[in-house]
């Protein structure tokens, strides 16, 4: 019988970096030669947390919330709309399921993968499905790329233990993920990359829009708690004679521009042809090293995916949270940190390999 796999993950999002990931991981092993789906699983508290709402008479109570609504709110439904169309027309979606329906597809693939994204972060999802806790044994279980995002709490351990043990291989996204479940199951656990550096920067060329706008810019892509990303994004531009672009979907505040994305191109765009990025974004830090624009990072939340990525590739320097932007000099050695994104892909698409293997079923 010819393997039908089912990708399990935050397919249904309006997070760019959710649906780059997706297709990045549906797309190698597609190449590889593999008959892959991506499953339209919906959580409910992602769906919460992240889709677009209906209106409610919440959101009309005074004329600043119904002014707030009818300016921000289309941007963020024409967003996830076009994300959706993304996936579509470049990917392989099955029909949509939910936690009662998710455990028809035994009868559809008889392989599983869990990943990427944050996955496995239970204050995320409240959702053992991403556990693969619905698979029935004679199927396969695999994760790749799997993030925890926080530390688990002990009831979460003693539940998910008997899940992760039920695994043929564990691939995380984080040392400080593989940490966390090495105590709590059998298994040994390899660290691989974010599914998007499994695509080559040629790779991803091809879905980078044209140029949106022509002056020579910085880009901040979500900015830190403290601000801290914003300010030196802002006083970087001042003293390089910059622009400073906001990708946000709020109100625009002075000395600087937003900008609202609405298609995967032009977010990817934005990156390309950008002077500087400051993000406090995963999928921001990445996409900027992929593209070998300059860029420095801060850390917003789940400090250890970020943390993880720096030591790996050796970018610790790029850290924003301890740069003092008045002295700092972007100076990067993009032949190096080329070779590491190379190396580090080779390693990850070797344990993909593994995984996928047919006699492991």
């Amino acid at each position: 019988m010819r393997k039908k796999i089912g990708i399990i993950t935050f397919q249904d999002s309006a997070n760019f970096g959710s649906a780059l990931q997706t297709y990045g991981l549906w797309y190698k092993i597609n190449e590889l030669g593999y008959d892959c789906e991506i499953i339209d699983y919906i959580c409910e508290k992602i769906k919460d947390n992240e889709l677009p709402h209906k209106t409610s008479w919440r959101d009309l109570r005074t004329p600043k919330k119904v002014i707030l609504n009818l300016l921000f709110r289309r941007f963020y439904y024409r967003k996830h709309d076009n994300i959706n169309i993304f996936l579509k027309n470049n990917a392989k979606l099955s029909d949509c399921y939910d936690i009662k329906t998710i455990k028809k597809t035994n009868n559809i693939y008889n392989h599983f993968v869990v990943g990427s994204d944050i996955v496995w972060g239970l204050s995320l999802t409240n959702d053992y499905t991403y556990f693969l806790d619905f698979v029935d044994k004679k199927n396969k279980k695999d994760s790749f790329a799997s993030s925890v995002g926080d530390p688990l709490t002990m009831e979460e351990k003693m539940k998910i233990a008997p899940l992760l043990n039920d695994f043929m291989h564990i691939n995380v996204r984080e040392q400080q993920s593989k940490e966390w479940l090495q105590d709590i199951c059998n298994k040994n656990i390899d660290v691989v990359c974010d599914p998007t550096m499994l695509l080559t920067k040629e790779q991803w060329i091809k879905f980078v829009g044209k140029r949106i706008i022509k002056r020579n810019y910085v880009l901040v892509y979500f900015n830190s708690k403290d601000d801290k990303c914003l300010k030196d994004a802002i006083k970087y531009a001042k003293t390089n004679n910059l622009e400073v672009y906001f990708i946000n979907y709020g109100i625009q505040k002075s000395k600087f521009k937003t900008i609202r994305p609405e298609t995967i191109e032009d977010f990817l765009s934005l990156i390309f042809y950008a002077n500087h990025v400051f993000t406090a974004s995963y999928h921001g830090l990445l996409f900027s090293l992929y593209f070998n624009v300059p860029v420095l990072f801060y850390n917003r939340a789940h400090k250890s995916r970020m943390v993880s990525l720096a030591r790996m590739l050796g970018i610790t320097s790029k850290n924003g949270d301890e740069i003092d932007i008045d002295v700092y000099r972007a100076n990067d050695d993009w032949k190096n940190i080329n070779y590491k994104i190379a190396d580090f892909r080779n390693y990850s698409i070797t344990k993909l390999k593994e995984l996928l293997n047919e006699e492991n079923i």
